[in-house]
């Protein structure tokens, strides 16, 4: 900003040796201010006419009967001049009447404080001065602002509404002048107040001030023209004048509604793509096998019509009747014989599945009970004989489609032929689909499984866990592959709610929720650190850690330990044994929660404050379900909270992956791909469970 050039300071006395006091007086103070002085009241008027001042200061001896008329004068003439009548006695009568005809200030020299009075009004004048200047640079650009699809805000050091630009209105549907003067958070839902303070009335300048946070604003309340309230985008910062001084804050607030629009347009000009892309290599699939086929007939010799080419292509069926044995070839494990004799075939990949998946039990009393010809098997591959696997997988007819377990859920992506967006976008894979081409196809289920098993009833209990999910706020630990894909899928079915996510390590979170940001905005992350802050405020509170689950697990430094004893809502910092010493679990047990055992207790502790610090309206879901009941079950069920484990997620995690993925097609095919025949999975996997 320019410099504010030197005050102009006009004083008219008919007393030459007081305007001598007052000039040396004001200098002393403003070494560089303009001081001219006048000694009667038509003096006075010509230099107000030639030349405008930013003080006038005006003795009330030069009045004389008609003053007031001349103070009325002065402040027609010149509206932006500061006029201070000096008086010889304090009259309160004349006081009145000067301030009421155009004074700003009026000042008795006989009071005691005068010599220090005048330099403080000058200074509050030239302080108006520098303000009125910086208004009248905005009001230059007010016409650029109110044309601006965002709205601009101001607001003073109490959070009230100075100014709101028009669009507010097409926003929210307040005209401008309906907010100002009322408060902020007469824009906020009540659960967000806490939130959004110091953020709407920031105070912070430069890089740690409000940029980009997201929140939901409330309408105004028209029932002939019903509104929802809105997500916007704030960024806002806090002003202050040159002496430090919080005057208030100015922000932008940007309607993300219609951003929401062109991403949704986005995703499906993305879909679109990849079926483009999708036929576009089946067609060129088919093509080179049609020249192999030419080639093949020119080297034996043979001229036979097409017709008579459809025995040579069916011929590799019989010879794949025995690719069973492929893929026993890269397994750990033996598959059943009996069972590879059946005409499709099904099951779950991972590094030692055989030993602790529930998935052949749930798979195959479904398969049976559907009359459906196949078996769920445990393919247990290791991480050298991956990629030969899938080899085998895309050669085998019978193959259906597997799952994928952990480690290879992240580790598979490279060797599917295709990825459907969801798994493209958080890059892990818990379901594969084999076409009846060959092609290994990558999708995930934990998101959107987990999101149905929470409203879905099962027959052993009294009604779903939720009645909906639209409009909660919820709290998601863990942001591993089951969290990531679970945050996605929550994002949406939320709706107007907010997701928390938190975790242990920073960078993974950051970026999950950076990521989906972009679409659902009202997604933030905490550390694991500032769950007690959160899980208070929120409806729902979801574990996808490991935190809780039976047996120990090998840290990447070599160690292992046990997360057993733990609540997902405290940190956890256990010790960590060398691999010798866990001969036999109970050996490591004996060891391990010894060395353990104090930080064991201070999780415990701090979980159970944060769980009687929140209301019994708030429900507790862990995805955990070994033990049935964990740590952190335990402590909701004691303290008054309805909670429940693991295996409804679970179940309809596989009925996904079942009913819309690996056998789609063949019950498509066979008319049964109806809502009787996705509740008869659910159900039969329930009982089986």
């Amino acid at each position: 900003m320019a410099p504010i050039d030197a005050p102009r300071i006009l004083v008219a006395s008919a007393q030459a040796q007081e305007v001598k006091l007052i000039t040396m007086s004001l200098r002393a103070f403003y070494a560089d201010c303009r001081v001219e002085a006048v000694y009667s009241a038509e003096e006075l008027q010509r230099c107000v006419s030639e030349q405008a001042w930013d003080i006038i200061l005006l003795d009330a001896q030069l009045l004389g009967a008609s003053g007031l008329d001349l103070l009325q004068a002065l402040r027609r003439q010149r509206p932006q001049s500061a006029i201070v009548v000096v008086a010889g006695r304090h009259d309160p009568s004349e006081r009145t009447q000067a301030l009421q005809m155009g004074a700003d200030y009026y000042l008795s020299k006989q009071a005691p404080a005068f010599q220090t009075e005048l330099p403080i009004v000058v200074q509050q004048v030239l302080e108006t001065r520098e303000l009125r200047q910086r208004m009248d640079s905005a009001e230059r650009y007010l016409h650029l602002i109110e044309t601006m699809a965002e709205v601009l805000y101001e607001l003073d050091s109490e959070g009230r509404f100075q100014r709101v630009s028009q669009t507010v209105d097409t926003l929210l549907g307040y005209d401008p002048q309906e907010l100002v003067g009322r408060h902020y958070s007469t824009l906020l839902r009540p659960e967000d107040q806490e939130q959004a303070m110091y953020r709407f009335n920031e105070r912070r300048i430069g890089a740690r001030a409000t940029r980009r946070f997201g929140l939901q604003l409330l309408p105004k309340s028209d029932p002939a023209v019903p509104r929802r309230e809105t997500d916007v985008e704030l960024s806002a910062m806090g002003l202050y004048d040159q002496a430090r001084r919080f005057l208030g804050t100015i922000g932008i607030v940007r309607n993300l509604n219609g951003h929401k629009q062109e991403q949704e347009r986005l995703r499906q000009l993305e879909a679109l793509n990849t079926t483009l892309t999708s036929i576009l290599s089946e067609a060129e699939r088919w093509l080179k096998q049609g020249r192999d086929l030419l080639q093949e007939y020119e080297r034996q010799g043979q001229t036979q019509p097409a017709a008579e080419t459809q025995p040579v292509v069916e011929a590799r069926s019989p010879a794949l009747k025995t690719t069973g044995a492929s893929i026993q070839d890269c397994l750990s494990n033996p598959l059943d014989a009996q069972a590879l004799e059946m005409r499709g075939m099904t099951g779950i990949l991972g590094e030692t599945s055989s030993t602790s998946a529930k998935g052949p039990s749930l798979w195959n009393v479904a398969l049976q009970i559907l009359g459906i010809e196949a078996r769920y098997h445990r393919f247990d591959v290791e991480p050298e004989k991956l990629e030969t696997f899938f080899d085998a997988a895309r050669r085998d007819d019978r193959l259906k489609g597997f799952n994928v377990a952990a480690p290879y859920k992240k580790r598979v992506v490279a060797l599917l032929d295709e990825l459907d967006p969801l798994a493209r976008r958080i890059g892990s894979v818990n379901t594969v689909v084999r076409t009846r081409e060959g092609r290994l196809i990558g999708s995930n289920t934990e998101g959107s499984g987990a999101v149905a098993g929470l409203t879905t009833g099962f027959p052993d209990e009294d009604g779903p866990f939720l009645d909906q999910l639209n409009g909660l706020d919820v709290l998601l630990i863990g942001a591993g592959c089951a969290g990531h894909a679970l945050a996605w899928s929550l994002s949406e079915a939320i709706g107007r709610g907010r997701l928390y996510l938190a975790n242990r390590s920073r960078g993974p979170v950051e970026r999950l929720c950076s990521d989906l940001q972009a679409s659902y905005p009202s997604v933030t992350w905490v550390h694991e650190t500032a769950i007690e802050t959160v899980a208070p405020r929120v409806h729902l509170i979801i574990n996808v850690t490991l935190k809780g689950q039976t047996g120990f697990f090998t840290q990447a430094d070599g160690l292992r330990v046990s997360l057993e004893p733990y609540s997902s809502l405290a940190p956890a910092n256990p010790v960590g044994l060398p691999a010798d010493i866990v001969n036999g679990a109970t050996r490591f047990y004996e060891q391990w929660y010894r060395a353990s055992l104090s930080d064991i207790l201070a999780n415990i502790e701090r979980s159970l404050r944060i769980l009687a610090a929140a209301t019994p309206s708030v429900r507790i879901v862990d995805s955990i379900y070994s033990p049935s009941e964990s740590v952190l079950l335990r402590q909701a069920r004691l303290s008054g909270h309805r909670a429940v484990n693991g295996k409804g997620l679970a179940i309809c995690q596989a009925a996904d992956a079942f009913f819309h993925r690996v056998f789609h097609d063949d019950l498509e095919q066979a008319g049964r791909l109806t809502p009787e025949t996705y509740r008869t999975i659910v159900a039969s996997m329930g009982a089986a469970w």
